[in-house]
This record gives C-alpha cells, sequence and structure tokens, in this order.
C-alpha cells in the first residue's frame, strides 16, 4: 500500500513539475503578467486533475483554462486558451519522449528468437575414440542440416513475396505469411508467424530477381513477383 502511495506520489511531483516549466515558458514568450504561487497551484490542479481516469484529463483543461485566466488576468481566449494548449501539446510530446526512453530498443534480439539458427544437437560418446565421436558428430549435424534445409523450403514455398525496395544494404523486402505483412530490412532478423508457430526469418541477399532468406539455418532462394 505505501509503495503505491508513493509510486502516484513521484508520477504526481513529475507531472505537476513538468506542466509547471511548460506553463511559465509559455507565460513569458507571451510576457503576459503572473504570480508564481498561482501558477504552481494551477499546476498542481490541473496535473492532479489530469492523473484521474477516463474523464479526469477532459475536466483538467476548462479548470486550467480558469486558473491561468485569474493568474495572468489576460483574456481567456486566446491568450489563456493559447498556453494551455500548446503547454499540453508539448507535455504530450515529452510523454512519449520519456516512454521512449524506458522502452528502449523493441527489436527482437537474437537471443529471444529462440539463440542461434544454426545452432545442433552435438552427440556426445565418451566411451569411443575422438575420431569416432567427431564421425558421429558429423553425420548428425549433416542429417539435421539436411532436415533443416527441407523444413526452411516447405516453409518459403508458404510465403508470398509481395515487393522489394532496392536501396543497396538498407534494401527492404515485404513479405506475407498467413494474413500478416512483414517488412523486412536487408540483414535484419524478424519473427514470422506460420501455421506451425513462430519463425526467425533473416533477409540475406538479394538478386535480379531473386531474394535470399535464412530459415532454419538454411538459405533458401525465394522468385520475386514478376513486375
Amino acid at each position: 500500500m505505501s509503495s503505491s502511495i508513493l509510486i502516484l506520489a513521484i508520477e504526481f511531483l513529475m507531472h505537476i513539475t513538468v506542466l509547471l516549466v511548460l506553463l511559465w515558458i509559455m507565460i513569458k514568450l507571451q510576457n503576459l503578467d503572473y504570480n508564481f504561487p498561482g501558477l504552481i497551484g494551477s499546476a498542481a490542479l490541473g496535473g492532479g486533475l489530469d492523473m484521474i481516469p477516463h474523464f479526469g484529463h477532459y475536466l483538467a483543461v476548462p479548470v486550467l483554462y480558469l486558473c491561468i485566466w485569474k493568474v495572468t488576468r489576460s483574456c481567456i481566449f486566446p491568450d489563456a486558451a493559447f498556453t494551455v494548449m500548446i503547454s499540453y501539446a508539448l507535455m504530450f510530446c515529452v510523454n512519449l519522449f520519456i516512454l521512449g526512453t524506458l522502452m528502449g530498443d523493441l527489436r527482437p534480439s537474437h537471443h529471444a528468437l529462440g539463440g542461434s539458427e544454426s545452432a545442433t544437437p552435438k552427440a556426445v560418446v565418451e566411451s569411443q575414440p575422438v575420431e569416432t565421436n567427431q564421425l558421429i558428430q558429423d553425420s548428425v549435424t549433416n542429417l539435421v542440416q539436411t532436415d533443416n534445409a527441407k523444413q526452411a523450403e516447405e516453409i518459403a514455398k508458404k510465403f508470398l513475396i509481395k515487393g522489394l525496395t532496392r536501396n543497396a544494404d538498407k534494401s527492404s523486402l515485404t513479405l506475407q505469411s498467413g494474413k500478416k505483412t512483414y517488412v523486412i530490412f536487408l540483414g535484419q532478423l524478424i519473427s514470422v508467424q506460420t501455421d506451425d508457430g513462430p519463425v526467425s526469418v533473416r533477409f540475406t541477399d538479394l538478386g535480379k530477381d531473386w531474394v535470399a532468406l535464412s530459415l532454419k539455418g538454411a538459405q533458401v532462394k525465394c522468385p520475386l513477383p514478376a513486375e
């Protein structure tokens, strides 16, 4: 309970601080008269109302209009209205910037998509000589790679290449799998949803009438649609 109150208090403090700074900047830019305690009270009241779920924002805006009108002794329109509208617009941009900073990179990482594509099971036979173990490991690797290549070809047949944008190393491919469409940049690894579940797909190369995709550790060439 105490942690929830502390979080709300920190959120409220940050909210009114940002709103106060933006209101003060707009008032100074317009050379309006004001008193600082009244401005702090207006930001606190508007920020507190704005944190109420659902209808809080719609209540905060007209209340803040009236507060700024009283604090600055200016016309409610356009002076007070302009100050509040621009402050809220800038506050929205600040919130987006903070949210983007906290979220970080949203692209799926290599580890999140299932680790290395070319990882293969290792046959460990400790009781046999090193040469025999190596032969067994090579045989298992070849079998797995052959099976992966067949699976990759079957998966690639279900993909529909919608288009290709050529731009050197920034070329992009539009690929459709089922009802979903994906845009993949050259060298990018993404997760594509198929009937058998998500599959890691990397756009590795392109030619005049084909593109190369890496699936299941195997390279598959897909023909481009006729123009």
